[in-house]
């Protein structure tokens, strides 16, 4: 794919993505529950929907650049580079897209009958596999790691409780 094609792809994806968290940051203000010492209800949501709103952003003006600088060099983009730009970025994209969304299904039953501690590892380990990530040391330590931080948080920060496995 060229430059002016990943250029696109990245406008449009960023674009996506930086009205999701716009609309996100304003839903959050409409959260109403109790509120804790430090956090709220919607503490957490706007600080996700923050920090998609700077990854957007980036992600958006780094497409423009690309496709500046694509103009400049005279790299256009063709009927069939727009094609080819379906079939590599856009489908690609929404298997994967697909496939988490099932990936998340499946562990919104799980997490009931397991627990958080042991789903949440599996779920991330998936999402890993999924997106491409091979290496061995990565699949072990990225999942346990993310897992403790975020039942930290959940639990000590926003003291939520989570799901417990049965036995435990």
């Amino acid at each position: 794919m060229g430059g002016a094609e990943s250029g696109k792809a990245n406008v449009v994806f960023g674009a996506l993505f930086l009205a999701l968290a716009i609309f996100t940051l304003v839903m959050t203000y409409q959260l109403v529950g109790p509120d804790r010492e430090h956090f709220s209800i919607s503490t957490f949501p706007a600080f996700v929907a923050l920090g998609m709103l700077v990854l957007s952003t980036l992600l958006l003006a780094k497409g423009i650049r690309t496709v500046k600088a694509a103009a400049r060099h005279g790299d256009q983009v063709t009927e069939r580079s727009r094609v080819s730009l379906r079939e590599a970025v856009l489908r690609p994209f929404v298997v994967r897209f697909a496939l988490f969304a099932l990936l998340g299904l499946i562990y919104t039953q799980v997490i009931r009958r397991v627990g958080f501690v042991v789903a949440t590892p599996a779920l991330v380990l998936g999402a890993m596999l999924l997106y491409g990530d091979r290496k061995w040391y990565r699949l072990i330590l990225i999942p346990l790691f993310m897992t403790a931080v975020l039942y930290h948080l959940f639990r000590t920060l926003f003291q939520v409780p989570l799901p417990r496995f049965g036995l435990w």
